[in-house]
C-alpha cells in the first residue's frame, strides 16, 4: 500500500499526466478516432478504433471487446525523436469503468503496433503517467497505480 502511494505521490510530482485532449496528426499523417454506438443504457455496442491515414498505406488499431467509450489518442515521445500514440478506451460496468491503455506505433502492414503487448487496464480509481526519472532511465517510465 505505501509503494503505491508512493507511486501515486511521484508521478503527480514529477510525472507527465497524459491529456485527453486527442492528437488529429501524428507523424505527418491524419489521426482518425471512432467511437462505438451505445445502447440505451450508455454501454458500447463494440470496441473503438484509431487509425492513421495516408501513405504509405491507411493502418489501425481496435480496441478488443466492448472498450469503446470515450477514445482519445495523445502523442508520447518514446526517447529522442522517436513518438508513440496513447490510446485510450473506456468499457463501462455496474460497478465502475475500466480504461484500456495501447501504446501505438506505426509497424508493417496495415496494423498499428501495441508496444504494450495486450494493452494496460485501469479502473475508474487508478491513475497513470510517463515519469521522467534522467538518473534511472533514458526513456519515460510508465507508471500505473489502483486503489486496492
Amino acid at each position: 500500500m505505501r509503494l503505491l502511494l508512493l507511486a501515486l505521490v511521484a508521478s503527480g510530482l514529477y510525472g507527465q499526466t497524459v491529456s485527453q485532449d486527442s492528437v488529429t496528426e501524428f507523424m505527418g499523417r491524419k489521426v482518425t478516432i471512432t467511437e462505438a454506438e451505445t445502447d440505451a443504457r450508455g454501454f458500447p455496442k463494440g470496441p473503438a478504433t484509431l487509425c492513421l491515414e495516408g501513405p504509405p498505406h491507411r493502418q489501425c488499431f481496435t480496441e478488443p471487446g466492448d472498450f469503446g467509450v470515450g477514445p482519445a489518442a495523445t502523442s508520447v515521445e518514446l526517447n529522442k525523436g522517436m513518438f508513440a500514440l496513447l490510446f485510450s478506451a473506456t468499457s463501462p460496468g455496474a460497478d465502475g469503468s475500466v480504461d484500456r491503455l495501447a501504446l501505438l506505433h506505426p509497424g508493417e502492414g496495415s496494423d498499428l503496433e501495441d508496444l504494450f503487448r495486450g494493452g494496460v487496464p485501469i479502473s475508474n480509481f487508478g491513475d497513470y503517467a510517463f515519469w521522467v526519472e534522467p538518473f534511472g532511465s533514458e526513456v519515460p517510465i510508465f507508471v500505473t497505480a489502483d486503489y486496492v
